[in-house]
C-alpha cells in the first residue's frame, strides 16, 4: 500500500541527488512491492516542488563578450506559491500591472494550472487506479452480480507412490515394504458450463453441465457427463452420457435418467426410516440458520475486503475480453490467509466447527501450496470476466506419498441477465432410482417382478423390498408368510418400528414381537419392548436392547433363553 511516508522518503532521496535505481533497491530490500514503488515514484515526481535556483549576483567584473539577454519579472508585483497537498493555490497580485505584464501573469497561471491538472491525472492513474484500489472496487461491485453465465475447465495431475494399502489406511501403513508398493499417475480434465441466478434468494436457479475425461484423451468423448439443475430447494441430477468401459457399464441403465431431490420427499423417507419429527425439526432449524441471507452476504463481502485475501503481485499486459478492455493482474493467495478466511466465513454462516474438525482442517492445509493465478477485470463494469487458479498438494506418507497439480480456468459473461432453468421430464425419486441402480447391479427390480408368477414373483418382491429398504411392494406379495417376512425385513433394515404395525392377520403376533425386538436391539430403545406381548420375547427384547444378560435368565423356554444368550454374545464381539 502506498503511504505518505513512502512518498516523502522518495522525495527526500531525490532531493539529495541519489540515483533512482539505488532508492528502488533500498525499498525492495525493505519488502515494498514493485507496484507500490512505481506508484510512489510517480507521485513523488509529480508533487516535488521545483528545485530553487540560486539568484544571480551581479558584480563589476568584466562581462563576457557574448551575453544572453536578461529578462526579469518583478517579484513584488506578482507571486505564485506552489501548494503542498492540502494547501490552496495562493496568488498575490501586487500593485497594478501594466497590460503586458498582466498577459504574462495569466500565461504563467495557465501554465501552472496545466501542470497541476497533469499532476492530478498522473496521481490518479499511479495511485488511485493502483491494483489494490481496483481490487477493493471489484469486491464492492461483486455484490451487484445477481446472475451470470460461466464456463471453464479444471485439470488435475495426480501421482501416488508407495503401498496402495497405505493410501487408504488411517495410520499411514506399517512402515515396512509391501508387494503392493507401486507408482500411480493419473490425469483428469473436467469441462463445465452453466448459469446461476440469485436475484430471488427464496427461489434461486442454476444449472451446470460437466464432463469428465481422461487428460490423455481429452479431445475424445467423455467417460461420464452429468447435468445438475436447481430450482428453489429442489435439485435435479441427470446422467447424460456414460462410456461403455468395464467399470461403468454396470451403470449404463442410468444414462438419460433424472433424479429429483426434494427436501419434502426426503422428510417422508426419513420418517419411514424411524427418524423422529423432533430430529427433523432440529435439522430444519440448522439448515435455516445456515441459509444465505442479504445480511450474511453483506458480512461476507466485508470479510472479503477486510481479509485482503487476494494480493496482486504484478500487472500484466491489458487484454480485451467480452468486448471491453480489461485490467490483467497476477495474484497470490497465501494458504494461511485462506484458512483464516474460511474459518471466519463459517462463523458468519453459523456453521459449527468442532476442535477435532478444525485440527483436521489445519492438517489438510499443511501440504497445500499458496494459490496463484491471473485475473481479468473489465474496465467498464469492474466485474471479473476471467480467472484462473493454480496450486499444488504434496502429502508425505511412511513409504511414499501423493502429490498433485490443480489448475482451473473460468470465464464469466452476461451478468445480470435473465436465466431460464426448467425441471426435466420423467424424473425419478431417490427410491425409484435406487431401484434401477440395484437392479443393474443385482439383476432384480420390482419392474422385473411383474413379469414373474407364483413363488418366484413373491420372492422377487420380498428380496427387492428388503434390498431397497422399502415396504411399498410388500403388499403385492400373495403368500401370507412371505408378506409378513417382507414387513419384518424392511422394519429391521430401516429400524422403523411403525412398519411392524403392518404385520397383520391371524397368528402374526410372533412376527410382531420379533419385529419390535429387532428394532429395539438396533436402536437400543427398550421402550419398544413394552409392545411385545410374549413374556419370553419381552425379556429377550429387554436383554438385547439394554445388553443386560440377567433378562435372559428370566426366559422360561430353553430354546429362546439360549437364543437370547447367543444374541448377546454375538453383539458383544
Amino acid at each position: 500500500m502506498i503511504t505518505r511516508e513512502l512518498i516523502e522518503y522518495i522525495k527526500k532521496q531525490l532531493a539529495l541527488k541519489k540515483p533512482e535505481q539505488e532508492i528502488r533497491s533500498n525499498l525492495v530490500r525493505q519488502s515494498w512491492s514493485e507496484a507500490d514503488i512505481n506508484g510512489a515514484f510517480g507521485m513523488a515526481k509529480v508533487f516535488s516542488p521545483p528545485q530553487p535556483q540560486t539568484p544571480e549576483v551581479r558584480t563589476k567584473e568584466p562581462e563576457p563578450i557574448i551575453q544572453k539577454p536578461e529578462v526579469r519579472i518583478q517579484a513584488p508585483e506578482f507571486k505564485v506559491q506552489i501548494p503542498q497537498a492540502s494547501q490552496p493555490l495562493s496568488v498575490d497580485y501586487g500593485s497594478r500591472q501594466k497590460p503586458a505584464k498582466k498577459k504574462l501573469a495569466f500565461a504563467v497561471l495557465a501554465a501552472i494550472a496545466v501542470l497541476l491538472m497533469a499532476g492530478g491525472a498522473a496521481a490518479y492513474f499511479l495511485y488511485f487506479q493502483a491494483p489494490e484500489r481496483i481490487m477493493a472496487k471489484v469486491i464492492d461491485k461483486s455484490s451487484e452480480i445477481k446472475s451470470e453465465e460461466f464456463s471453464g475447465q479444471t485439470d488435475i495431475d495426480f501421482e501416488y507412490s508407495g503401498d496402495l494399502l497405505n493410501m487408504f489406511s488411517q495410520g499411514g501403513g506399517t512402515g515396512t515394504s509391501s508387494p503392493l508398493s507401486t507408482k500411480v499417475n493419473f490425469g483428469l480434465s473436467i469441462k463445465f458450463n452453466g448459469a446461476s441466478d440469485s436475484s430471488d434468494l427464496e427461489q434461486t436457479k442454476s444449472f451446470v453441465i460437466f464432463s469428465l475425461m481422461d487428460k490423455e484423451s481429452a479431445d475424445t468423448l467423455p467417460f461420464i457427463a452429468m447435468e445438475m439443475r436447481s430450482i428453489g430447494k429442489v435439485v435435479y441430477l441427470g446422467l447424460t452420457e456414460i462410456s461403455d468401459s468395464d467399470f461403468l457399464k454396470s451403470f449404463s441403465s442410468l444414462e438419460g435418467q433424472w433424479l429429483k431431490i426434494d427436501p419434502e420427499e426426503l422428510r417422508e423417507m426419513a420418517k419411514e426410516m424411524g427418524i423422529s419429527e423432533q430430529e427433523l425439526v432440529d435439522f430444519d432449524k440448522a439448515l435455516e440458520s445456515q441459509s444465505l441471507t442479504p445480511e450474511k452476504i453483506a458480512k461476507l463481502s466485508q470479510l472479503l475486503k477486510d481479509a485482503n485475501l487476494i494480493k496482486v503481485v504484478s500487472k500484466l499486459p491489458e487484454e480485451k475480453i467480452d468486448n471491453q478492455n480489461a485490467y490483467h493482474y497476477k495474484y497470490e493467495i497465501s494458504k494461511e490467509s485462506l484458512k483464516q478466511f474460511v474459518l471466519e466465513a463459517n462463523k458468519i454462516m453459523e456453521v459449527e466447527i468442532k476442535p477435532e474438525e478444525e485440527e483436521a482442517f489445519d492438517k489438510a492445509f499443511d501440504g497445500i501450496s499458496a494459490l496463484q493465478g491471473e485475473l481479468w477485470i473489465g474496465k467498464k463494469d469492474l466485474f471479473v470476466h476471467k480467472a484462473n487458479v493454480n496450486f499444488e498438494i504434496n502429502e508425505k506418507m511412511n513409504e511414499g506419498g501423493f502429490s498433485g497439480k490443480f489448475s482451473t480456468t473460468i470465464t464469466m459473461k452476461n451478468f445480470n441477465k435473465a436465466v431460464t432453468v426448467e425441471a426435466p421430464e420423467n424424473v425419478k425419486s431417490l427410491e425409484e432410482l435406487m431401484t434401477v441402480v440395484l437392479g443393474s447391479l443385482f439383476g432384480q427390480v420390482p419392474e422385473d417382478c411383474q413379469t414373474l408368477t407364483g413363488d418366484e414373483k413373491d420372492d422377487c418382491y420380498l428380496n427387492s423390498s428388503i434390498l431397497l429398504a422399502s415396504s411399498q411392494d410388500c403388499s403385492k406379495i400373495v403368500s401370507f408368510s412371505k408378506r409378513n417376512d417382507c414387513y419384518y425385513g424392511v422394519a429391521k433394515a430401516t429400524a422403523n418400528s411403525l412398519i411392524c404395525e403392518q404385520i397383520k392377520g391371524s397368528g402374526t403376533q410372533g412376527w410382531k414381537d420379533e419385529c419390535y425386538r429387532a428394532v429395539a436391539e438396533k436402536t437400543e430403545n427398550s421402550v419398544l419392548c413394552q409392545k411385545v406381548v410374549s413374556s419370553d420375547w419381552k425379556n429377550y427384547c429387554y436383554a438385547t436392547a439394554t445388553k443386560e444378560a440377567s433378562y435372559c435368565e428370566k426366559i422360561i423356554k430353553a430354546s429362546t433363553r439360549e437364543k437370547c444368550k447367543t444374541g448377546l454374545l454375538q453383539s458383544s464381539i
